[in-house]
């Protein structure tokens, strides 16, 4: 099933529920324009074709199918092209009108789609992939294709002349891929939740840094060039922000989803972030709304405004001769430890003086 939406400006909507995330967005549900549902099985991408009522889909009954709008308001395949293996990934240039497909496989087809979008015409494959291709970009400035495959490899292509420039390899499946053409630096994400940074030229790469802060496995990256900022999601149902251009390691997290994160893109015209999960959920994020960075995770043995040893700081507890034994769990809040239940002191040790006297700890948690 594929569906189109519309959203008004200034809007964080789901499409089962309303959700937002900080900075005042009003909330309302996105309008449903149109549902296509003739598909046989799971649909792995779609893009909507920007000057024309068109949209292109892959599937895992192995089709890329080219849709026009009708007269009667019904979209109709015009192109319907069976590969050899579930296509699993593409990138689709609106200028060059290029269309790169990857399969389950490994194996990345390019074709070229007629000025009437009634004919596919294949151009060319690459190779080097031996497993299922998660992603594709394609960069028109500077004509590269790259890849990323869960055979734990990234490439990149000279799309003119097919041959391959370079590759880097990952512990883990790579799942997705985003990059910047100015300064040539790709963004990799793979499936342990890792982020690699890498600056890419004809000749090699150099590995620039490398980022974490998923809990699990990334499933999609998307790209703001004007202002440098980094999107992923990931099946911890967390969208995270990243600022690159600003070089101070600041990011933030964008709450809304309940289950994993499977798709994002960021819309530059309305400065618009969408971010779709297996919760059922598309979210529409305002990113003009500043937003405070997430807060960093401390550890800490005693409370850090009571000083009062937590229930696995047998040296303090003993040192101290006071005995703490929370009575519900203790929970660690960003920036620091502090006591959140009741805790009572008893004397646990025969012949030692403890104080026994039960208590409360005032601690805030704010």
């Amino acid at each position: 099933m594929a569906t189109i939406r519309n959203v008004g400006m200034g809007m964080a909507s789901s499409s089962t529920s309303s959700s937002s995330n900080g900075g005042g967005a009003a909330k309302a549900k996105a309008d449903l324009i149109y549902r296509m549902d003739d598909f046989p099985d799971n649909v792995n991408g779609a893009s909507i074709m920007a000057r024309e009522d068109g949209i292109i889909t892959i599937s895992e009954d192995r089709t890329v199918r080219i849709w026009q709008k009708r007269d009667n308001g019904k979209f109709w395949p015009s192109i319907c092209q069976y590969m050899p293996h579930p296509a699993t990934a593409f990138a689709f240039n609106q200028e060059t009108r290029k269309l790169f497909v990857g399969t389950e496989s490994g194996s990345i087809t390019e074709f070229v789609i007629s000025n009437d979008s009634n004919r596919l015409t294949q151009l060319k494959d690459y190779s080097g992939h031996n497993k299922r291709i998660t992603a594709l970009h394609f960069a028109l400035e500077c004509e590269w294709l790259l890849s990323c495959s869960r055979d734990k490899t990234f490439r990149w292509y000279c799309s003119e002349s097919g041959r391959l420039l370079g590759s880097f390899t990952l512990s883990a499946w790579i799942t997705a891929l985003q990059f910047d053409f100015p300064s040539k630096c790709a963004f990799v994400g793979d499936f342990s939740g890792a982020i690699s940074v890498l600056r890419l030229s004809e000749s090699g790469h150099q590995l620039v840094t490398t980022i974490r802060g998923h809990a699990s496995s990334i499933r999609s990256l998307a790209w703001d060039s004007k202002r440098q900022q980094l999107f992923s999601g990931g099946f911890d149902s967390t969208v995270v922000v990243w600022d690159i251009g600003g070089k101070e390691g600041i990011a933030y997290e964008l709450q809304a989803h309940t289950g994993k994160v499977t798709s994002l893109h960021y819309a530059a015209s309305t400065q618009q972030l969408f971010s779709a999960g297996e919760d059922g959920i598309v979210a529409i994020w305002n990113m003009d709304i500043k937003r405070n960075e997430t807060p960093s995770w401390v550890e800490s043995d005693n409370c850090q405004q009571c000083n009062k040893p937590f229930f696995w700081n047998f040296r303090m507890m003993f040192d101290t001769k006071v005995f703490t034994l929370f009575l519900s769990i203790t929970v660690s809040i960003p920036t620091r430890k502090v006591c959140y239940r009741r805790w009572a002191n008893v004397n646990i040790i025969a012949g030692m003086s403890f104080i026994v006297t039960a208590n409360e700890c005032l601690c805030s948690v704010g």
